[in-house]
Parts: structure tokens; C-alpha cells; sequence
């Protein structure tokens, strides 16, 4: 820890003094500039550390607790139900319609299903908004359009072209739609540097070690921190997507490993139907 510590040397009750700094988000810790820090993930965070995508991705923790959340009422279980599902893709596609949710929620209305899906278990659907809705909505949620918007332009270089994002959203479809367009963009970034695949599976070895189930917070305190940080430097709109899809990204990658995610990705589609 001693080489972690960038302030002057002061007593052990430093945090109680007067002067201590309240440390309630990652901008709040002052990293002098003067002194160089022992490790690479220390000079990344020097780096970026005021950076607002970058505080994102350390909130990752954040993000995990919020992916819980949605869980609980889209599938009725808990995040750690999901993570410790046998079938491993299946816990993948689960997941990753969940941030099909979080990029679709503002332009969609929910509703309860009967019961649960068999093809998602989920218990709700959501429904795009009409045309004038969806464009009244994305003046209420700027920050939601913003992300389409970005999906959009990166979907254009590959060239899936569509007018605006509506004709985006009404190509994604379902949420898990949504999920796979994302994933046609991010798997440019992840699967095409064997580097950076070694660097996703490294960062999850030693959770093995640990010597019993990892719970979804495990796995972002044992490695995950470190490669949200990493790939929101990748793919900086990352940051902008918010903690929830990051950490979403985080386990699935953690699930899956990033050969079978490589693979996994892949196959994915936007004409999968999600019920009955």
C-alpha cells in the first residue's frame, strides 16, 4: 500500500484530521503528478483518473448492484443466480439481454407477461414506443439517444446503415436485438488483438484461486476493476454506455472467457424472437 500512497507522509490517523478528504468517487483521490506510482494500473488511473467514462468504469461495483436490481424483477433471481447457472451461454445471453434493457428502457414501455418467458425466463416485454413517442423521449433521455446515436455511427462504418435511431431500434427488435448490435461493435475491439484477449483471460486467473464460488462481486474486485478501466480506455463510449453494461460485459467475458466469447459473439442476431 506504501507505494500506492501519494500524499506527503503524515500521522496513521491522517483520515481524521481537519484537512482528510472525503472519498466518495474515483476523481476525489489526488495522484500527484511529481511522483511516479510502481505499477502500470497506477499510471492508467494517474492518467485518466478525472475522467468521467473512467469513473464509470471504476464504479463498476456500482454497476453490479444495479444489474442485481434488474435482474430481480426482469427474471425474478438474483445477479448470482444467473452467474452460477451450468449453462454458461445461456447465463451469457440472459446477461447481456439485460443491457439490452438498459439501452432500450427510455424508448420502450415494459409490460407483464402471463408468464415467464421459456425462451428468456423473463417476466416482462418491452414494447417500442411509436415513432413521435420514441423522438419525445429521446428529448427527455438525451443521454439514451446519445448512445444510440454512437451504436449507430459505428454500425455505419460496418455498413449497416439506417436513417436515425429509430430505424435502429425497430432493427434491434427485442432487447437481446439490442445486446447484439452492440456486441457486432465491441467484439471488433476485443476479438481482434490476441493481446487483449490474454489480458481479459489474466485478469480473471486468479479468481480460481480463491477456493470457492466467486460471487459477481468477486469477480469485479478480483480482476475486473482493472480490465473495466482497461476497456473503457479501448472503447471509450464504454463509459458512456454506463457501469450496468459494463459490468455486464465484465461477467460475460468472466463466464465465457474470450475465445468462446469471440465465437459466442458472434452468432449473435437481432431476429430472435424472446416470447412464448
Amino acid at each position: 500500500m506504501t507505494d500506492w500512497d501519494q500524499m506527503l507522509p503524515r500521522g496513521a490517523e491522517e483520515s481524521l484530521d481537519e484537512e482528510g478528504i472525503e472519498i466518495t468517487r474515483v476523481s476525489d483521490i489526488l495522484i500527484r503528478s511529481d511522483r511516479p506510482t510502481s505499477t502500470a494500473v497506477a499510471a492508467t488511473l494517474t492518467a485518466n483518473v478525472r475522467d468521467d467514462a473512467l469513473s464509470q468504469a471504476i464504479d463498476i461495483q456500482g454497476g453490479v448492484v444495479q444489474l442485481d436490481r434488474l435482474a430481480r424483477v426482469e427474471y425474478h433471481q438474483s445477479l448470482q443466480e444467473i452467474v452460477d447457472e451450468k449453462d454458461k451461454e445461456r447465463a451469457a445471453r440472459r446477461l447481456g439481454r439485460l443491457v439490452g434493457v438498459v439501452l432500450k428502457e427510455p424508448f420502450a414501455n415494459p409490460s407483464e407477461l402471463k408468464e415467464k418467458s421459456r425462451r428468456t425466463s423473463a417476466y416482462r416485454s418491452w414494447e417500442l414506443k411509436p415513432q413521435q413517442d420514441f423522438e419525445a423521449a429521446a428529448k427527455t433521455h438525451p443521454e439514451a439517444l446519445k448512445r444510440l446515436e454512437w451504436l449507430r455511427g459505428e454500425l455505419s462504418k460496418q455498413g449497416m446503415m439506417t436513417t436515425d435511431s429509430y430505424q435502429l431500434a425497430l432493427q434491434a427488435h427485442h432487447e437481446s436485438g439490442f445486446f447484439a448490435l452492440l456486441m457486432r461493435v465491441v467484439r471488433g475491439y476485443i476479438c481482434g488483438d490476441p493481446k487483449i484477449r490474454k489480458m481479459i483471460d489474466e485478469a480473471f486467473k486468479k479468481i480460481g484461486r480463491l477456493g470457492k464460488a466467486p460471487t459477481p462481486e468477486t469477480v469485479v474486485g478480483a480482476g475486473g476493476l482493472t480490465l473495466g478501466a482497461y476497456l473503457v480506455q479501448l472503447i471509450p463510449a464504454l463509459g458512456m454506455l454506463g457501469a450496468p453494461v459494463i459490468a455486464a460485459l465484465i461477467l460475460i467475458l468472466y463466464l465465457l472467457g474470450s475465445k468462446a466469447f469471440c465465437e459466442w459473439s458472434g452468432q449473435l442476431n437481432t431476429t430472435n424472437e424472446e416470447e412464448g
